[in-house]
This record gives C-alpha cells, sequence and structure tokens, in this order.
C-alpha cells in the first residue's frame, strides 16, 4: 500500500504563491492565467505544460511544478471557459505560441486528460510525451450522468452543483488537500467555469488515440470519479503506455495527497524520454 504523503502545508502554497505569481495574458479574446517556471541554468528542450481537472486551476500540480522547474520550463495552466474540446486546443496552441514553446510533456488530470488527448490528436508533432492522470477517453458515461445537470445547468444553484461535486472531497484523509479542495470549489472556482468544462467533453468522444511515442496513465483504485471500466478502456486504448494505479487513499488526487510519489512517477517519465 503506497504511503500517504502529509508532508505540505497550506502555509507552503501560499508561499509558492508568493514566489510564483499568476501571470495573465490575453490571446485571441481569451483570457489564460498560468503559471511559468523555470529554476535551472540549462533547460531541457521541452516543457512540462500541465493542464487542471473540472475543479482546478492554474496552481493545482503546484508540487510538481515546484520540483520539476528544477530541470525544465514548466507551465500550469488555467484553462478558459470555452464549451468545446476542439476549441480548447486550438487556443492551448496559440497560447503556447505566444510563449514561443516548441515541444511539450503534457499532463492533464480529469477533464484536463480528455483535452490532453484531444490536443495531442490534433497537435501530434509538438507532443513528445502524454501523461493521462485519472482520466478516460470516452465520455458516454459522463453525458449519461450530467446530462439533466446541463440542460437545466441555468436553473439550478452554483451552490447545489457544488454540493453535489464535493461527495467524494469527504473521503481524503490528507486534511490540507481537503481543505484545499474544498476552498477551490466553493470559492475559487465559479459555476460558469464548471459548466463550460463539463460542456467541452460531455458531447465529445475521441476517435482514436493519439499518435505519441511516450504514454504514462496514472490512476487510483476506486476512483470516485472514474469507474473501473473507463480506467481499463484508456488502457487498453494506450497499450504501449506506461501505467501506474495508486491506492483507493489517493481518492481521484494523487498528485496533492502522495505527492513526492506522483512527483517520482514524473520525473522518471521525463527521464525515459531523454534516453
Amino acid at each position: 500500500m503506497n504511503e500517504i504523503n502529509d508532508d505540505w502545508t497550506l502555509e507552503e502554497l501560499h508561499n509558492f504563491r508568493e514566489v510564483n505569481k499568476l501571470h495573465s495574458m490575453t490571446v485571441n479574446g481569451f483570457d489564460w492565467q498560468y503559471h511559468d517556471l523555470t529554476n535551472c541554468d540549462n533547460p531541457l528542450p521541452f516543457a512540462f505544460v500541465f493542464i487542471h481537472g473540472t475543479i482546478g486551476n492554474a496552481e493545482i500540480f503546484w508540487l510538481q511544478m515546484r520540483e520539476l522547474s528544477k530541470r525544465m520550463r514548466v507551465i500550469g495552466v488555467n484553462v478558459p471557459p470555452i464549451t468545446s474540446a476542439e476549441e480548447i486546443s486550438v487556443q492551448l496552441k496559440l497560447f503556447l505560441d505566444e510563449l514561443s514553446i516548441k515541444k511539450i510533456v503534457l499532463l492533464g488530470t480529469s477533464f484536463g486528460g480528455f483535452i490532453g488527448q484531444y490536443f495531442a490528436i490534433k497537435y501530434p508533432e509538438i507532443v513528445k510525451g502524454l501523461v493521462l492522470g485519472n482520466t478516460f477517453c470516452s465520455s458516454q458515461y459522463y453525458r449519461m450522468k450530467f446530462h439533466r445537470v446541463l440542460k437545466l445547468s441555468r436553473l439550478i444553484p452554483g451552490f447545489i452543483i457544488k454540493s453535489v461535486m464535493k461527495s467524494p472531497l469527504k473521503n481524503i484523509r490528507h486534511e490540507a488537500a481537503r481543505q484545499y479542495l474544498t476552498d477551490e470549489l466553493f470559492t475559487t472556482v465559479s459555476k460558469d467555469a464548471i459548466m463550460a468544462r463539463l460542456k467541452s467533453f460531455i458531447f465529445e468522444d475521441l476517435v482514436k488515440p493519439p499518435d505519441v511515442e511516450h504514454v504514462l496513465i496514472i490512476n487510483t483504485e476506486n476512483d470516485p470519479l472514474v469507474p473501473e471500466e473507463l480506467q481499463t478502456e484508456i488502457v487498453n486504448a494506450y497499450p504501449d503506455a506506461d501505467i501506474f494505479t495508486f491506492d483507493s487513499s489517493a481518492n481521484h488526487f494523487p498528485y496533492l495527497i502522495q505527492s513526492k510519489k506522483y512527483i517520482q512517477l514524473l520525473t522518471d517519465f521525463v527521464e525515459k524520454m531523454q534516453v
């Protein structure tokens, strides 16, 4: 059983925010908020780009960004409220162009993992590696689960939608992670942002896996948001991928709950691409 890493605090997160200010840039009419870190003299010739999940933001992978920035440029984005995976991919490419980023390792978790796959299908020439965390390649399950919520979203108050989404958080044993994610859900992420993120994948399915040489799939046993059949489906879609499965204590958020192991997985993945 993997050890729970209770070795970061909310105070450390606040310090990260103070040192690494959130940037903002408007590209093609869309406002991108992002972190851009490089804490080394000779960075690797590709950047590491993080895409958050439905209730995440640009900083949610702060532990991994802080560590990986010691060897390469890392970018954590806050996806604008765009309701199409196709459009998010187009706008993300324009955003990366503005930052003069030509080659990336792309990590997406949950919603971000679906977007990451879509992006890699559309722009395989710039994706050197793909990390798919607690995610899926078919949205039929979520289409059936959330279609009524989306249909009636204008009539449903935001606090009700957020209360439903809070359910998986109550079982998180890592106190700082639980508090951070709860605060994120209720104070940072707007109802409109949540609805846009759901709409961007809920009516989409990937036609085929992207043509990317290096793929790492990260799952969690008994993930409360990605059922086993979806985990099996994505593993089968990438037969040559490296696969790691956290124990159930990692919940849907192993990058916060078992951060050290998550960092090691990403570090090993980057090392593999340099061989």
